[in-house]
């Protein structure tokens, strides 16, 4: 990719950022994608734009080629999206005892053994009796 088409796939990108809402459908969407996320973080789209605008091709290339390209020996495999949660809930004891009675009264799973011992233990996978033939 030259220089100049990156620039233009920059500039594209943080117009698709900056870009105003064309009805009240699209405003709806941005923020209650926000809210519904509890991130709050209504100029997201801002920040992003800016952050795109600081990135030079050469730094980019060098991302790609350390973290991307198959033949790099720190290739990273995993993608991972994190947000900011709601602190942990805490339980009253009432709640914990209620909790503690549904995990003691838990039905308790069985090793299954084998497929074939599975499969002879369910009614439904027996053998076929033989037929007796009529002479």
């Amino acid at each position: 990719m030259t220089d100049e088409e990156y620039e233009k796939h920059r500039n594209a990108l943080i117009k698709n950022y900056l870009e105003e809402e064309k009805n009240l459908s699209e405003e709806f969407s941005r923020y209650s994608g926000q809210i519904s996320s509890k991130y709050y973080d209504f100029r997201q789209a801002e920040h992003d734009a800016n952050l795109v605008r600081d990135i030079p091709k050469s730094k980019l290339v060098e991302f790609f080629k350390e973290n991307m390209l198959g033949s790099s020996p720190t290739r990273r495999k995993i993608s991972a999206h994190m947000k900011r949660q709601l602190p942990p809930q805490t339980y009253s004891a009432d709640d914990m005892e209620a909790m503690k009675e549904i995990a003691e009264n838990a039905q308790i799973y069985r090793d299954l053994g084998t497929l074939v011992e599975f499969k002879k233990a369910c009614p439904l996978a027996g053998v076929p009796k033989a037929v007796a033939q009529k002479q």
